[in-house]
């Protein structure tokens, strides 16, 4: 199974591929981030990944 790991901010760290059998990570979710978002932003409560990189950062 695919997992994408966030930090305590809930922004994105990376990614691994676990065992199925395996319990997903607290600091992880199985939910893919949108392609294109430059600083991918967890929301637990949603289960979706949001752009938080500004415009100028953009």
């Amino acid at each position: 199974m695919h997992v994408y790991y966030y930090d305590d901010n809930f922004m994105y760290l990376g990614e691994d591929v676990i065992s199925d059998y395996e319990d997903i990570p607290k600091n992880a979710t199985d939910v893919r981030p949108q392609e294109g978002l430059y600083l991918p932003e967890y929301d637990d409560k949603k289960r979706t990944w949001s752009e938080s990189a500004t415009q100028e950062y953009i």
